[in-house]
């Protein structure tokens, strides 16, 4: 009798454990499946979130960086030699001398004490454009962080020759080239600086002076100093380049003979 019991028991113990292992499977598998569903919605939603994170970011970026150009040239849009002539002295140094708004035309029209502050100016407005980098999210000395200060000392050089606010006739732009030059490589400026002192000197033919110091400029940086740096190397072939362009009419009137020389010393009476 008992073994008889014992069997029907087994039976409905093995019935019983069977049903609850398939309940227990049954709800095991729904959850799984409801579990992934709601995984694979999770990877998704990461996704755009994480897509539309970048985007932001890339956006940002790029405005911040257009910003700083666009203020990099407002900067060198400013007519230091146009403004000055204005206000001390009434007169526009555009119609006199050689017709440009820059520091050696502010000295030959006005004098010292009208040029040495508008050179100074025109200088802090190129090393000011360069500096502008350092609001950049790029990380100082990287190839990104110099490549963008060349792009603002860029811009601030179209400025100081293009400027919005002078009707976009401007200077030459060699003092504010010099201010870029010393923000990026200053060695390289002191280089440059003696040669155009010495040429001076031994002229006293600034616009000569200005092009010889720039075409100085690319053996200084690249072959003396050794320079690895390919955009440095371009842009100092650009501004070698822009500095003959910019000095046309200084090369003809210099082989004519018909260019200004300035007093370095000049006699006291």
């Amino acid at each position: 009798m008992i073994s008889v019991i014992l069997f029907f028991y087994s039976k409905w113990a093995e019935k019983t454990c069977r049903k609850w292992i398939l309940q227990v499977n049954r709800c095991f598998n729904k959850n799984l499946l409801k579990s992934l569903v709601q995984l694979k919605s999770l990877v998704r939603n990461l996704h755009v979130f994480f897509t539309i994170f970048v985007l932001q970011t890339l956006v940002m970026e790029t405005v911040l960086i257009i910003s700083l150009l666009v203020a990099a040239y407002l900067l060198g849009s400013v007519p230091t030699a146009v403004w000055w002539g204005k206000r001390y002295y009434g007169i526009d140094v555009r119609e006199f001398g050689s017709g440009n708004a820059g520091a050696t035309n502010t000295f030959r029209v006005l004098g010292k004490k009208a040029g040495i502050p508008v050179l100074c100016i025109d200088i802090i407005k190129g090393t000011l454009a360069v500096l502008l980098a350092h609001f950049s999210p790029y990380i100082f000395d990287t190839n990104e962080f110099v490549n963008l200060e060349l792009g603002l000392g860029i811009a601030a050089l179209v400025g100081h020759v293009f400027p919005v606010f002078a009707g976009f006739r401007g200077g030459k732009g060699v003092a504010t080239i010099l201010g870029v030059v010393i923000c990026l490589t200053p060695i390289t400026s002191l280089m440059v600086l003696g040669v155009f002192l010495i040429v001076l000197v031994a002229t006293r033919y600034v616009s000569l002076s200005s092009m010889t110091a720039g075409l100085s400029f690319p053996f200084f940086l690249n072959v003396v100093l050794e320079n690895q740096n390919q955009t440095l190397l371009i842009f100092s072939l650009f501004v070698a380049v822009l500095l003959i362009v910019t000095h046309k009419k200084n090369i003809s009137r210099l082989l004519k003979r018909q260019e200004s020389k300035v007093d370095l010393f000049p006699k006291k009476v």
